[in-house]
């Protein structure tokens, strides 16, 4: 208070303008700053109470891999299929929509990673659209989906297998992708990766071979890889 009746009874009129207004320059650049502190707290607050209520409330997709009846087996045209069954279960708090299972069996695959994320990204950066198919699973429910998948010729399998002496690097990549009630046009996945094997000889969990020709299904084993 001293400082400013001295500057008032000795400086000029035009200094004293000046100065008022620097000072009131440096009060909105304060109160910008304090604004600016509160805003990102109370947005920060704001992001926490958004992510604790969509973990809380969100639906999770627990996805199994089963065998379906026909097996692995070639078609007439010796093509190599798989039979197979998915049973998706909601274990969260809400339903899960539009939801779809992709899946890819794959043969002699390095990288089984990223094969999974370009697979599955088409889906993850597909647009949505109204009219998008899909199921829609409500908490502690579940949805099985089926279906056999031709995927591989005998010459390219032949091919494929010849490094390691006629026997089958086949692996199952995929996804299930979904979405939120309440979060609008957002796809969320589920992922998965299998390595097919099967029982031969009474002995579990060998590679299968071209030469074992159709397996049935009580002998095609899965594991998570």
């Amino acid at each position: 208070f001293r400082l400013l009746k001295f500057i008032w009874d000795h400086a000029s009129h035009d200094n004293i303008i000046a100065f008022g207004t620097v000072m009131i320059a440096l009060f909105t650049l304060t109160l910008w700053w304090t604004t600016s502190k509160l805003w990102k707290a109370g947005d920060n607050q704001l992001r926490v109470v958004r992510d604790d209520f969509t973990a809380t409330h969100r639906p999770w997709l627990k996805v199994e891999i089963h065998i379906g009846p026909r097996g692995s087996f070639y078609d007439e045209q010796r093509a190599m299929n798989i039979d197979l069954s998915f049973k998706v279960t909601n274990t969260g708090s809400s339903p899960a929509v539009h939801a779809q299972a992709v899946a890819y069996p794959l043969v002699g695959i390095r990288d089984r990673l990223a094969e999974q994320s370009r697979l599955c990204g088409r889906e993850r950066d597909r647009p949505y659209s109204p009219h998008d198919t899909g199921t829609v699973i409500f908490p502690r429910d579940h949805w099985v989906f089926s279906s056999v998948y031709t995927f591989i010729g005998m010459g390219e399998l032949t091919e494929k297998t010849k490094r390691l002496g006629g026997t089958i690097d086949l692996v199952i990549v995929g996804c299930v992708d979904y979405m939120f009630t309440f979060e609008d046009r957002k796809h969320h996945q589920t992922g998965f990766i299998y390595d097919v094997r099967c029982i031969r000889d009474g002995r579990g969990g060998l590679p299968l071979r071209i030469s074992d020709g159709n397996i049935a299904a009580s002998h095609v084993l899965f594991w998570p890889s």
